[in-house]
């Protein structure tokens, strides 16, 4: 299971979720979890060796363009993004969930015990899936 995370170097928001997501990273990675984190400011690519040695994530840092954060995000074009962009990708490489900046799960008193929940319950398999249901299938006359 994957945690993306779309982040600006400088803001502070982005830069507790790291932190959160550092302590995460090393408890939950020997299970699976892994943490890849993506700078999408207009300096990203000077400002990420900074912050890499900042704040020494045991996961990749890297960088990409703010338009392929947000359509990768599925977020409206024409609406600025409040940032940290979180998403988190179960193994079959579906997005299970998503977050942003404003919402209260990634509240400054809430995102630590709120990553924790949301982590453990998609590394325990997370919601039930739904059996397929065998159709009955008409035979030629």
């Amino acid at each position: 299971m994957v945690a993306l995370a779309f982040i600006l170097t400088s803001c502070p928001d982005c830069q507790r979720t790291v932190r959160v997501l550092i302590q995460n990273q090393n408890e939950f990675g020997p299970r699976g979890f892994q943490v890849l984190a993506s700078a999408i400011e207009e300096k990203a690519r000077t400002d990420v060796p900074g912050f890499v040695r900042q704040f020494n994530p045991p996961f990749p840092v890297g960088y990409n363009q703010l338009r392929q954060a947000l359509d990768f995000m599925q977020h409206p074009p024409m609406v600025g993004p409040i940032m940290p962009l979180l998403a988190f990708i179960d193994r079959e490489g579906v997005i299970r969930a998503q977050y942003e900046g404003q919402e209260p799960f990634l509240a400054a008193d809430q995102v630590e015990k709120n990553l924790r929940a949301k982590i453990l319950e998609l590394l325990n398999g997370g919601a039930p899936k739904k059996p397929l249901q065998k159709t009955k299938t008409k035979k030629a006359s």
